[in-house]
């Protein structure tokens, strides 16, 4: 449970109340750079499951179950700057080690082999109950992971006593996570100029974020290329492998609150004062408001390279399979851990 709820515990910042307005261009340009960031992330993440030592697992009636735990690296001022530009002290994020903060994903998963051509097919998927955020106490405000994928892998070459199996294989991933944390009570995040009419007249207005919390997100569709070559001896089974992933992720976060707008005497909703700008040509000016809070998020569909690596432990039917992946271009890297049963 405790590894599970790794992931609950990696954006557990100690942040309190805001100290300081927000600059609404400056947060933007944050969570742009947060995207570009943590994007060559996303697919280590995605690719986190289905990663056996096995380049191939043998025609039917070879088959396997077992599940997954993993981890992709980010760079600690990657959430630095976020907080920063949020009006929050993130001197605690120190303590994490200097590889980066660590993105835990989990998987369920199994794979059977194909028949008359040489060939296997893998399915996994992994949730985290939101009831677990519970566990977290008022560090989490809620927490949503789900991911789905499968992939089928086609054996060019098979193991004998002298050649390693070699196969080549193509799959899919759909993964989502979102996390929400408290940043403390009501507060004034901004003020701006609001027009109040059509002779450029304007007045000061000011945006309170009520219950706010820090939002970070990302949905991706990934394909995936790759190709694994692996041999057994006794009781472990290296392996090697390259792999390229295409796909298109939404990526970025903001504040989830409930704004609150007042010209000092009455309150208005987002919608209103919208409007307001709008009805007297000022509306490229208003700010990434919306009922919900502030939220920049933005697409990335670069593909992405990896080279990966590891070794299983092979224990009669049960297969204990450690592995590390990094991206040779962009530097991110992680591992995962897999403990199955295989026939």
């Amino acid at each position: 449970m405790k590894k599970i709820l790794l992931f609950v515990c990696i954006l557990i910042f100690t942040v309190t109340a805001f100290g300081q307005s927000i600059d609404f261009s400056d947060l933007q340009s944050t969570f742009d750079d947060f995207a570009t960031d943590i994007a060559p992330t996303i697919p280590t993440l995605a690719n986190v499951g289905l990663q056996w030592s096995d380049a191939w697992i043998g025609n039917i009636p070879h088959f396997g179950v077992g599940a997954t735990i993993g981890t992709a690296f980010v760079p600690v001022e990657t959430f630095e700057d976020v907080f920063t530009a949020m009006g929050q002290d993130s001197g605690v994020l120190g303590d994490f080690p200097s590889v980066g903060i660590p993105l835990p994903a989990v998987s369920v998963e199994g794979r059977i082999g194909g028949f008359i051509l040489p060939f296997d097919v893998g399915i996994k998927g992994g949730f985290i109950p939101g009831a677990l955020t519970d566990l977290s106490g008022d560090a989490i405000e809620s927490l949503e992971y789900q991911m789905f994928g499968f992939d089928v892998r086609y054996a060019l070459v098979k193991q004998n006593l002298v050649l390693p199996n070699v196969s080549i294989g193509v799959g899919y991933t759909n993964l989502m996570t979102k996390v929400k944390i408290p940043l403390g009570g009501d507060q004034t995040v901004d003020s701006w100029q609001v027009p109040i009419d059509n002779m450029g007249n304007t007045a000061p207005y000011t945006l309170t974020l009520a219950d706010p919390a820090a939002e970070f997100g990302w949905t991706s569709n990934i394909i995936d290329l790759k190709a694994q070559v692996s041999k057994s001896f006794l009781i472990l089974t290296p392996y090697v492998g390259a792999g390229v992933s295409f796909g298109l992720s939404n990526v970025g976060g903001g504040i989830s609150a409930n704004p609150v707008i007042s010209d000092g005497t009455d309150t208005y909703t987002v919608e209103q004062v919208r409007q307001q700008f709008e009805n007297y040509g000022m509306g490229d000016e208003f700010p990434d408001v919306s009922s919900t809070g502030i939220s920049f998020y933005g697409d990335t569909n670069a593909p992405s390279f990896r080279v990966f690596g590891g070794t299983s432990l092979n224990l009669f039917l049960m297969k204990v399979d450690i592995s590390a992946m990094i991206n040779p271009v962009t530097r991110a890297f992680g591992g995962q851990l897999n403990v199955r049963l295989e026939l």
